[in-house]
């Protein structure tokens, strides 16, 4: 019923933001649609805003967040669809969409606060400039390299858009969203359809620049019997992924999971906001206790391949569990010797109400250069566990010379864990926690940045993993997030793998 009403509420919205300026695609030419000029009171001017690669010189995609008087400057109705500005261009309320970053704003005569970022590898630009109604105002912004992450693609796998029942979004402006805020790939997770992704990736010219992974999110709860197993994601799926072989009477998410992993032997399974409640929460709906030994034969865990720890949707609901918690109920899985892989996903809806990328997983890969990064790279990654998931916080970790989702054969009891934290400067990173075995052994303060630690473990001949925890005691700045809920400075490693020679 919540997702149904997101769907009315987000069609309304955009039924009000046809009369204002247009709705969609089809304004797309209409470069005032969103300008403010009416609503601001008094008179109006262009400013040409540029943003660039100080390197490279060249306009990059961004996002831009627009603030007066300390509050978020709306450009357009309040809705979950975006207002072209132009070709690749588009405005929803206070945030501003470019690829490239290279477009012009009417703005109210007044000071205006521009922050322009790019994903958590770039640093912020920020501005104000007041627009002067007789010229066009020129404003150019540089977004400097922060993080080298080299060998890393960073991805969203819980992305819906308009082809979902809950979503109006567009493909084109998912796309632009991608690009802007920073990410290397996506996979579009939409209930039970999927749409012609690569056609539009190929219409926008976009195909040497973003990596698709193809996903649905499997949602027992709509079906025509609704069912409360939980939303689980799957992939990628062929072009010609069928729902209605789910339409069955399933007596347990085991004998849902065992199905699709018949179906989709390839594929990966993903359990989503497996806390969210008791009818998509897929903990909740199984009763998860890791005491009770009919677990995997009522839940099926040998079928997931991945479960959302970081659902960002989620956690602008009240009363949610923590990170925290869903760390715990991890640790617990891999006490009893299950091994998904860790994820964290926005399950965005809406356009810059729950942006892409906030948190991300980034794998280690191959070639994270585009068009080198191929969809199988991203999955083979994933499924080997070599991910990291962040909403800013940088970490890379060694241990023998392995890295998450390998297996360190030690010999020495007390090896040396190598460390690196890392941020843009505008990400707070306060701490650093190394978690062995499901418990926290040591933290560490992290004063400045970069902190390259080698902290040496104690380990038994009982540890069988080792993970690593970046946290920061203030939220992210408000283009880096949520505009609601402030989004956490949080990081997590997936486990390395310790095996004793001893």
């Amino acid at each position: 019923m919540l997702r149904g009403m997101r769907r009315v509420k987000s069609r309304l919205a955009c039924l009000l933001l046809l009369v204002a300026a247009g709705c969609g695609g089809d304004d797309r030419d209409t470069a005032d649609a969103a300008s403010p000029d009416s609503a601001s009171g008094g008179s109006t001017g262009v400013v040409h805003v540029t943003v660039r690669d100080p390197e490279s010189g060249r306009a990059v995609p961004c996002k831009l967040l627009l603030t007066a008087a300390g509050k978020p400057l709306p450009l357009s109705p309040p809705g979950s669809v975006g207002s072209w500005l132009g070709p690749r261009a588009l405005v929803n309320g206070s945030v501003v969409y470019g690829d490239p970053c290279d477009l012009e704003l009417r703005l109210p005569a007044r000071e205006v606060h521009v922050v322009a970022a790019q994903g958590i590898e770039r640093e912020l630009a920020e501005a104000n400039v007041t627009p002067d109604p007789s010229r066009t105002t020129e404003l150019s912004l540089l977004l400097p390299r922060a993080l080298d992450t080299s060998g890393h693609a960073c991805a969203d796998f819980h992305v819906h858009s308009a082809p979902s029942f809950d979503s109006d979004v567009p493909l084109d402006q998912r796309l632009i969203g991608a690009l802007a805020e920073g990410l290397d790939a996506i996979a579009p997770t939409d209930h039970e359809v999927v749409g012609d992704w690569d056609a539009e990736l190929a219409r926008l010219h976009m195909a040497d620049s973003l990596t698709l992974v193809l996903g649905n999110e499997v949602t027992p709860d709509q079906w025509r019997v609704p069912q409360p197993l939980g939303h689980f994601g799957v992939f990628p799926v062929p072009k010609s992924f069928d729902a209605s072989m789910h339409q069955l009477s399933w007596q347990s998410p085991a004998g849902l999971l065992a199905r699709l992993d018949e179906l989709y032997p390839d594929s990966l399974i993903q359990v989503n906001h497996p806390r969210w409640d008791a009818s998509i929460g897929y903990f909740i709906a199984g009763g998860f206790d890791p005491r009770d030994p009919t677990l995997d034969a009522r839940l099926g865990l040998s079928h997931l391949d991945a479960i959302e720890l970081w659902n960002s949707h989620q956690l602008d609901s009240l009363g949610v569990p923590s990170i925290e918690t869903l760390l715990a109920d991890y640790y617990a899985l891999l006490d009893l010797g299950f091994h998904p892989v860790a994820t964290g996903n926005t399950d965005t809806h809406e356009l810059a109400r729950h942006p892409l990328g906030y948190p991300r997983n980034c794998i280690r890969v191959a070639n994270d250069r585009h068009p080198g990064l191929t969809p199988e790279a991203v999955i083979e990654g994933l499924g080997l566990g070599r991910v990291l998931v962040t909403s800013g916080p940088w970490l890379e970790v060694a241990l023998e010379g392995k890295g998450p989702g390998e297996m360190v054969e030690l010999g020495n009891p007390a090896p040396l864990l190598e460390i690196l934290a890392d941020a843009a400067s505008w990400v707070p990173v306060n701490r650093v926690h190394i978690v062995v075995n499901g418990r926290t052994t040591t933290t560490i303060e992290t004063p400045s940045l970069p902190a390259r630690l080698k902290v040496p473990l104690e380990l038994s001949n009982a540890v069988s993993y080792i993970m690593v925890i970046a946290e920061g005691d203030a939220p992210l700045p408000l283009v880096a997030g949520d505009l609601r809920v402030p989004q956490r400075s949080f990081a997590f490693t997936n486990p390395l793998w310790v095996r004793s020679r001893r």
